[in-house]
């Protein structure tokens, strides 16, 4: 994994380098991008579906007149292309690696593929070779700059303006409202018969006074005082900070996912310096975390959850939501007792979103979801319960 320093900052300065460079199509597709890529380099690029071998997502294989790029077929759409782009990385990179385990790999995927054809192999199992790192970090940034991870929410300051119009309207009724009531206690003789009266008197005032123009006018100094970009912001922090306890528990178990070395847990409260960078990279590492741990899936506790769960009356992506978290805190769970993988093979279907920002969307409810059920555990492993090992 890349640490905090120069050695990050100069593969980063590297991969913009590549990317200002790249024309990227639009609207953005992984394919076109690739065959944009086969042009400049004058050879085909072919894109093969795979089931992931020993930890395997991608992998890029180079024969006699084309690349092969070998993607995880059993995961969700986007994954998929951040996969394809990893691997379309190498090339962009212009990596020269040939790995013996990779390269069983393509025996075990093409049996009747020419071992002399093979030229170069790199697989995508981990960050621990410059090239995986650096690979990963432009698909990364390409994804960044490419793709939506949150849904558009229109005209930010528009609607702002708008509430705080309507916040005007309600504090100018009620400061009527309070008028009318000290009033009637003026004309009963009693003045303390509403005390509040005097106090709210001005405040309804200053409030109706203040919203109204603020809100009629925000649409032009919101925009100049850039509060749509600070709302963006916020939203993909709170994003960030739901999805951190599922990713903890699943790079607990496969460190090998994580791109980025994590902070300490105190300063991972702390907003990162590259928030879109950062979140994007949780979103995929969480999605890797769950393809190391496929096999530990067991299809008998995600039958049983979706039972109860549709008894509840949960239905539609909430109920795949809470499938998916007792599904993942089961075979968490099986980890930190040291447990068989469940022995059945896992779905060839992943539940997930469509794009980008449905599957970041769908892995909200799943974390969720998740942290519901990660108190029970907690409670169980005060117990005794030994932590979750690690996955090699």
């Amino acid at each position: 994994m890349i640490r905090p320093g120069a050695s990050f900052r100069r593969l980063r300065r590297r991969c913009d380098e590549i990317l200002g460079e790249l024309p990227l199509p639009m609207p953005f597709d992984a394919g076109k991008l690739c065959d944009t890529v086969a042009r400049r380099r004058s050879r085909t690029i072919r894109l093969e579906p795979m089931r992931s071998r020993r930890g395997v997502m991608g992998l890029w294989v180079a024969v006699d007149g084309a690349d092969l790029i070998f993607y995880e077929q059993v995961t969700t759409p986007p994954h998929q292309e951040h996969i394809i782009l990893h691997e379309l990385s190498h090339l962009l990179c212009g990596h020269d690696v040939t790995d013996l385990s990779a390269a069983e790999q393509v025996r075990l995927l093409m049996p009747s593929l020419d071992s002399g054809m093979v030229h170069r192999v790199l697989s995508r199992d981990s960050y621990s070779v410059v090239e995986e790192r650096e690979a990963e970090l432009l698909a990364s940034l390409i994804m960044r700059r490419s793709r939506r991870m949150l849904p558009p929410t229109g005209d930010v300051s528009a609607g702002i303006g708008q509430k705080l119009i309507v916040a005007g309207l309600v504090a100018a009724l009620a400061h009527h409202v309070n008028k009318a009531m000290l009033s009637a206690a003026a004309v009963m003789g009693d003045d303390h018969a509403w005390p509040l009266g005097h106090a709210l008197d001005a405040g309804l005032a200053l409030v109706a006074l203040a919203c109204v123009p603020l809100g009629a006018t925000m649409p032009v100094w919101g925009a100049f005082l850039r509060v749509p970009a600070l709302l963006e912001w916020f939203r993909h922090y709170r994003v960030y900070t739901v999805l951190r306890p599922l990713w903890e528990d699943l790079y607990r178990v496969s460190p090998q996912i994580a791109l980025l070395r994590p902070p300490h847990r105190l300063a991972g409260l702390l907003p990162p310096r590259d928030l879109g960078l950062r979140l994007y990279r949780r979103v995929v590492e969480i999605r890797d975390g769950r393809t190391v741990i496929r096999h530990h899936l067991d299809p008998a506790v995600a039958a049983a959850a979706r039972e109860r769960a549709a008894a509840a009356g949960i239905t539609g992506r909430e109920l795949d939501a809470v499938v998916e978290a007792a599904t993942l805190s089961a075979a968490l769970r099986a980890l930190s007792g040291d447990e068989a993988p469940a022995g059945k093979p896992p779905r060839d279907t992943v539940p997930g979103g469509d794009d980008l920002a449905g599957d970041v969307a769908f892995l909200c409810d799943v974390a969720r979801a998740y942290r519901r059920s990660r108190r029970a555990w907690r409670l169980s492993r005060l117990a005794g319960a030994r932590r979750p090992r690690r996955l090699r």
